[in-house]
């Protein structure tokens, strides 16, 4: 959806998704509010989480949560609590807790687990028939798995099957996930023991914002870890507004017809391939559901550009199209692991009335690039 630079009053036309460099989300009117409101409050910060873990196991089928600054804070919230767990069984403390992690998850945010003191634990599946149960250690203190757009060599089921023969939490990174309460709820028939998800993604609240939701034997440990508590989390700090804000903007995804939001955004997949239909050697196509290791039915139009120079043009107009007044972001191709001759439009952040704007984009210069 277009947004507004507060600094230089530029507007952005965001056909990239939910990228935090971008501002995350738009909120809505209700969220705004429900912000606003919160900020002319005291509020017990202590109780509000308490509140809050009740509201979100309504809401989610979780057995509870708290709200965090966001994703990656839940994350090292979740891992600081692994980490005490396994020092309170260890005799030796000399030895250095691990986080295992399968190789094709250890994307950029995985530092978050490295953040409480821990070591990450790299493995591979060497043959076909390999466990996981043979690489965890005395020092493994939980395992990750992360919902990316790359492989997974263990599945979740793995995963969660091995914490539960070990007494080892299983932490998911669920930041991605969308729509999120169908996901969640998906997510929790594995029953891992946390989820970290986004609150600027999908549930579009604020974008300094997210949930870490657990398990019941987690939930003593993860209220007295999170903010305001001193130790890990204290400097991870969460307003009142932000909970607030969070909140509403969960109740209003929970209320939504998610089978409806998806096809909205499969809609619109299909208004911007039509304004691009005819332009020599463009191929555009929908894919329905984009694979992560943990499927998503999100739409995205992938625009293939097939000549001997397809990723000289794919590039050009991924770089030309943000210098463009307004500028137009398009989808990071690394992050969806696009082919170069690929452009990548997620229909999430876009407005009908921008998809016109955004087509004329692409074929305007496309054309440029042939002329030079």
């Amino acid at each position: 959806m277009g947004t507004t630079n507060p600094t230089n009053n530029t507007r952005i036309i965001n056909a990239a998704g939910h990228y935090t460099y971008l501002g995350g989300s738009i909120l809505s009117k209700d969220v705004r509010e429900a912000v606003s409101d919160a900020a002319g409050r005291w509020v017990n910060l202590f109780e509000l989480q308490k509140e809050v873990s009740g509201k979100l196991a309504k809401i989610t089928g979780s057995d509870g949560g708290i709200v965090t600054s966001g994703a990656y804070s839940s994350l090292v919230i979740a891992t600081d609590i692994s980490i005490k767990i396994w020092k309170e069984k260890q005799n030796n403390m000399s030895s250095k807790p691990e986080v295992l992690i399968q190789k094709p998850h250890v994307t950029k945010y995985a530092e978050a687990f490295r953040v409480p003191g821990s070591e990450l634990k790299i493995i591979e599946r060497t043959q076909s028939d390999s466990q996981l149960n043979k690489y965890i250690s005395e020092n493994v203190v939980a395992i990750a798995y992360v919902l990316t757009p790359k492989s997974h060599e263990f599945d979740l089921d793995e995963c969660v099957s091995a914490g539960r023969t070990y007494g080892i939490p299983v932490i998911v990174d669920a930041a991605v996930v969308d729509p999120p309460v169908l996901g969640i709820k998906k997510l929790l028939e594995y029953s891992p023991s946390f989820i970290a998800v986004s609150g600027g993604k999908g549930f579009n609240g604020p974008s300094n914002s997210g949930i870490l939701l657990f398990k019941k034997e987690f939930e003593e440990r993860t209220i007295n870890t999170a903010f305001p508590n001193y130790g890990v989390a204290r400097g991870m700090k969460v307003g009142k507004e932000q909970v607030a804000g969070l909140l509403k903007a969960i109740e209003i995804s929970a209320s939504c017809d998610q089978n409806v939001m998806i096809k909205e955004w499969r809609d619109k997949c299909n208004l911007l391939m039509q304004k691009l239909s005819g332009v020599q050697n463009v191929e555009c196509l929908i894919r329905d559901r984009w694979d992560l290791n943990f499927p998503q039915p999100i739409s995205r139009l992938v625009i293939k550009i097939n000549t001997p120079v397809g990723g000289e043009v794919a590039g050009f107009v991924f770089e030309e199209s943000r210098k463009l007044n307004p500028p137009i972001y398009l989808r990071n191709p690394s992050d969806s692991i696009a082919e170069k001759n690929q452009l990548i439009i997620d229909p999430r952040s876009l407005t009908i009335d921008e998809i016109d704007e955004v087509a004329t984009a692409i074929r305007k210069l496309i054309g440029e690039y042939h002329k030079h």
